[in-house]
């Protein structure tokens, strides 16, 4: 899986902060390989933002088709911004139709809910912004932490399947 996975990788455009791949460069590379939809910022959930659930349908089919059905994985989150339930509720909504289990990710930033701040400084050297006029790019809470399994599993009571999942 990992010497597969790194082929494609190479494939990815060398500028920072854009992992991205072609889905059309990984066909026939996939073998062994679990895949997660992405979080916020994903494709899946700017689809469901702008109100496109027929896009965020056609994406995941593509990632069966290239992953199949058992190696794709919804990734939801809860950082506690009422912004994201409607998208989160839309993954969830489209793992039950299409039988692919959820996993709680909670689309990490930062280790431990000090490393915030870090994270907040760093994002402003990076962007020549100061704290003060920083604005959105910075998380509005320290919710974008690594949790522990119980925060996890306190985090999705409701769907004990998705922190279940997250954990090996």
């Amino acid at each position: 899986g990992r010497r597969r996975a790194g082929r494609p990788a190479k494939l990815a455009a060398a500028v920072k902060g854009r992992g991205t791949i072609p889905l059309s460069a990984l066909e026939g590379r996939t073998e062994g390989l679990v895949v997660l939809t992405g979080g916020p910022g994903g494709v899946l959930g700017e689809r469901l933002r702008a109100g496109d659930p027929a896009g965020a349908l056609a994406r995941t089919q593509q990632l069966r088709a290239l992953f199949g059905d058992e190696n794709v994985r919804v990734e939801v989150w809860r950082h506690g911004d009422r912004r994201e339930d409607k998208v989160r509720a839309g993954l969830l909504d489209l793992a039950a139709a299409l039988g692919l289990k959820a996993v709680a990710t909670n689309v990490t930033h930062y280790a431990t809910p000090a490393g915030r701040r870090v994270a907040d400084v760093l994002a402003c050297i990076r962007t020549h912004r100061t704290l003060d006029g920083a604005g959105t790019l910075l998380k509005p809470s320290d919710r974008w932490a690594l949790p522990d399994a119980r925060t996890l599993r306190e985090l999705f009571a409701d769907r004990p399947g998705a922190a279940m999942a997250t954990e090996c």
